[in-house]
């Protein structure tokens, strides 16, 4: 089960990428005010994701539970997970956590729901299984909470928001399928995206070199 968790995209992102059309759609008299805090949301999802990744290549900050043999995690998951670098923080936590917190901006009680079920879902998945400690699910969440409450300020989403509204409101045939693969991304955590980027940068050379 623990495996299922980690490794569904479905499980890990669904129902958040799911709240966030709900709120994006939803008509009400705070439709204006939500649309700008999801725009701040997924800015600052990406944010999260990417410094918390970063930060692991950079700064390489100790070994993954399931590298240290004396744990006797099961060795099968090496199959099942590719060391990318440090452990700490979890870029995971970073994302989901950058998501809860606008949530709870825009509904309370449901990003304290979410909360609970990144934690369970996300989190204590990863702990288990030796991809992350206890320390670099907290870094995460600290990262993604951290973006999510600077960028949601008022002046600075609507900052952000502005431009944004502005190509929904021009072409809006061409910001929905754009915004589909951006929320694709979040939900996978870019992986395909990185996958892609990545062969390119190892066969692109070689591939321009043929003559």
């Amino acid at each position: 089960m623990a495996v299922l968790f980690q490794g569904n995209n479905l499980i890990k992102g669904g129902l958040l990428i799911g709240l966030l059309w709900f709120a994006w759609f939803r008509a009400d008299n705070d439709l204006a005010n939500r649309r700008q805090i999801v725009i701040a949301c997924i800015v600052s999802a990406i944010a999260a994701a990417a410094l918390s990744r970063i930060f692991t290549h950079l700064f390489p900050l100790g070994v993954r539970p399931f590298e240290i043999q004396d744990l006797n995690i099961p060795r099968p998951l090496s199959v099942l997970y590719e060391i990318k670098g440090g452990s700490f923080p979890s870029d995971h936590a970073a994302l989901a956590f950058a998501i809860v917190t606008s949530l709870f901006f825009m509904w309370p009680l449901v990003g304290l729901l979410t909360a609970l079920y990144v934690s369970l879902f996300i989190a204590l998945p990863r702990m288990y299984l030796g991809i992350h400690w206890f320390s670099d699910i907290i870094g995460g969440a600290l990262i993604g909470i951290t973006l999510s409450f600077v960028l949601s300020w008022n002046k600075v989403r609507e900052w952000l928001a502005r431009p944004i509204l502005r190509w929904h409101d021009l072409l809006p045939e061409i910001f929905y399928p754009v915004m589909f693969l951006v929320v694709f991304g979040l939900m996978t955590r870019f992986d395909d995206y990185r996958s892609i980027i990545n062969w390119i940068i190892q066969f692109g050379p070689e591939l321009l070199s043929v003559k």
